[in-house]
């Protein structure tokens, strides 16, 4: 569709607001907004408008078990020292591995979410600009 300028926000649908804010935080997300009586909560993902909202929703349990949800994956500096530091405060359900690329990981949230986290360490002209 050519009317598309790029990508606004994601959702993740998740079944405990309160549970998965504290997961996200220790993620490193920062908190753009919250607004807990209608049950969302807004995470900035780097300089880029989008961001990450959790919408807390009825989530059946066999969500809870595997992948089965939406997918963020962000781009990072460097994926090898982003996994240490977050496998230092969360137990992450997927280990680090090579690209083409770089390198990558994934963590899958209580309620089939995936959030993704990957460097262009090995091809740098295709990274992001950094600051």
């Amino acid at each position: 569709m050519k009317d598309v300028l790029g990508i606004d926000n994601v959702i993740f649908p998740v079944g405990d607001l309160d549970e998965a804010a504290l997961l996200y935080e220790r993620l490193g997300l920062v908190v753009a907004f919250a607004f807990h009586e209608i049950g969302m909560i807004g995470y900035t993902l780097g300089r880029e408008e989008p961001g990450l909202i959790l919408h807390r929703a009825e989530v059946p349990k066999q969500r809870r078990v595997r992948a089965v949800g939406p997918s963020l994956l962000l781009e990072v500096r460097d994926a090898r020292a982003t996994y240490e530091d977050l496998r230092a405060r969360v137990t992450l359900s997927r280990p680090l591995y090579a690209l083409r690329t770089g390198y990558a990981f994934e963590h899958i949230d209580p309620w089939g979410n995936t959030i993704g986290f990957a460097d262009y360490s090995l091809a740098p002209a295709k990274a992001r600009k950094q600051p």
